[in-house]
Order: structure tokens, then C-alpha cells, then sequence
């Protein structure tokens, strides 16, 4: 993953600006709650239609196919999750109005009923979101996730 670069760090955004990051803030924050709600399958529409999402290298590419990988996490018996995120760094300051990067870490927890022994993270990530304008909304053009530690 690249590290972030700012040409512009103290800089007041305008208006628009700060509105973009925002809204692409949002996408990736409510993509991890649908997650954590069973709901992975929902988030392919966070993509664009060629969209392409990453885990450690493994990529697959499209709306239909990214929803199939997400419908089979989904589809695992009692799979449930807690995703924790950082912080996350908001840079538009490279490619504004075209693209807006996202980057953050999370904390992956496996929640297993059963076992409410102990809260250790299963996992510790990288994730870098790029997102583009697509008809009025930003849309994901490509999530990777690199696994620091831990397994997903």
C-alpha cells in the first residue's frame, strides 16, 4: 500500500471538497457496519460496476463477483464479526475531483457465541479504499486489504 502524501496539509478544503471526503468516509464506514451485520452481500453496491476488491492479493473484479465472494462469507453458519476501524485518513488532495483515497486499519474480531471467553482480535488490516464519482454518488473503485497479523 502506498503512504499517504499531502501537499496541502494544514489547507482549508472548500465546500465541495469537504463534502466528497465525507461522503467517502461514510461508504467505507457503513460498508464494515453492513458487515458486522450479516449484510456483506449489500456492500457490493459500494463498487462500481468493474469495481475491484482485494483480500492479501487475491482480487476479484465486478459488482456480481465481489457480491458472490461477499453471499459466501455471508452463507457461513454463525459467522459473525466486529470490525474495528482506526482512524481513518481521508486524502483528496492528489486526485480530487476525480478520485478520493481512504485509508485506515481495522481490528477483525470473530464473535462465536459459545465462546465469550475472551475479546482478542482474530486479525489486524490495512485498507486502502479508492472511490470515484459514479452518478451522483462515491463508489469504491478498489478496496484492498492487506492482513498485518492474524487471519480473517
Amino acid at each position: 500500500m502506498s503512504q499517504p502524501t499531502r501537499s496541502r496539509v494544514g489547507a482549508e478544503s472548500d465546500l465541495r471538497g469537504l463534502a466528497a471526503r465525507e461522503a467517502c468516509r461514510d461508504v467505507v464506514l457503513t460498508s464494515f457496519a453492513l458487515a458486522d451485520a450479516g449484510r456483506r452481500v449489500d456492500i457490493a453496491e459500494f463498487f462500481i460496476n468493474d469495481g475491484v476488491q482485494s483480500i492479501d492479493g487475491n482480487a476479484v473484479r465486478g459488482r456480481r463477483e465481489i457480491r458472490a465472494v461477499l453471499a459466501a462469507r455471508d452463507a457461513v453458519p454463525g459467522r459473525r464479526t466486529a470490525h474495528l476501524l482506526s482512524e481513518v485518513d481521508v486524502d483528496a488532495s492528489t486526485g480530487y475531483p476525480d478520485e478520493v483515497v481512504v485509508r485506515g486499519f481495522i481490528q477483525l474480531y470473530l464473535l462465536n457465541e459459545e465462546e465469550r471467553i475472551s475479546a482478542e482480535p482474530n486479525a489486524l488490516a490495512q485498507v486502502e479504499d479508492r472511490l470515484v464519482p459514479d452518478s451522483g454518488v462515491w463508489r469504491i473503485s478498489k478496496r484492498s486489504i492487506t492482513t498485518l497479523v492474524g487471519r480473517g
